[in-house]
């Protein structure tokens, strides 16, 4: 496991414990990027998506070409209404390397605390094993 991802796993721990201490919802985004290789090419897809999540939904490049988004308080429909906002925008952002456009397959995927899991690892299995191909 990377640095980055053991930071990701304790901060998805802190704040599945702050769901739970506040009665909130909680829900990761993941997405699968196919054909990219490269640690920057994930980077970019993030950064595509800056300016439509929120500065405190906190991001973390996982093992396996994943990119994963926890969103506080979001619930099932509130995390389907922004897969359907973001997919689009991900799916058509162009990522390069060096000038020439990179050829990949977007998956896109989700998990909401408490219905599909209550640890960071019940919530991450539930996030791929719900990704669908755009």
């Amino acid at each position: 496991m990377t640095p980055e991802e053991e930071n990701f796993r304790f901060i998805l721990a802190h704040e599945i414990n702050f769901a739970i201490r506040y009665s909130h919802y909680l829900s990761l985004l993941m997405l699968k990027l196919k054909g990219l290789d490269e640690h920057h090419h994930l980077l970019a897809a993030i950064d595509c998506i800056r300016d439509d999540i929120r500065e405190t939904d906190h991001r973390g490049v996982l093992k396996d070409k994943k990119v994963v988004i926890i969103i506080r308080t979001a619930n099932p429909d509130d995390l389907s209404n922004i897969m359907s906002r973001l997919s689009p925008i991900i799916r058509d952002h162009p990522i390069c390397f060096q000038q020439a456009p990179c050829i990949y397959k977007l998956e896109v995927g989700g998990a909401c605390f408490p219905p599909d899991g209550v640890t960071p690892d019940d919530l991450l299995i539930a996030a791929e094993r719900n990704c669908r191909e755009l």
